[in-house]
């Protein structure tokens, strides 16, 4: 939900200034288009929160034997952490400021370099 509606408000964003006349609807444009992206991604939150309580329920019920979950819940934590870290390393290198090195141009190249590898990661992992 998130990356599909970023895309195309980042796009009405940028052409809002290129609109003749009226100051209210670009006014008004800009925040419709700021509460939607706080919309999409309070609602990628809380879908990523419906998916992580019943993984950590199911770890809980399925493997560990009693009186273990403790450490159980810290290596699932861990390694959730430890996957945030990538992430977020990733998404700052110089792999994508520069657009994957050239591949993607223009002033979306950041954004369209960290969706890519995002893809690629779910997609080999």
């Amino acid at each position: 939900m998130t990356l599909i509606a970023a895309n195309p408000l980042s796009d009405m964003m940028m052409h809002l200034d290129d609109v003749e006349g009226d100051t209210n609807y670009k006014s008004y444009a800009k925040s419709v288009a700021t509460a939607l992206a706080f919309i999409g991604f309070g609602t990628a939150d809380i879908c990523y929160d419906c998916l992580l309580i019943p993984g950590r329920s199911l770890l809980d019920d399925l493997t560990v034997p009693t009186g273990k979950s403790d450490r159980a819940n810290a290596l699932f934590t861990g390694f959730q952490l430890a996957g945030r870290l990538v992430a977020m390393l990733l998404a700052s290198s110089v792999l994508t400021f520069s657009g994957l090195f050239g591949v993607y141009k223009g002033d979306e190249k950041h954004f369209d370099a960290c969706y890519s590898l995002s893809g690629c990661i779910l997609v080999f992992s």
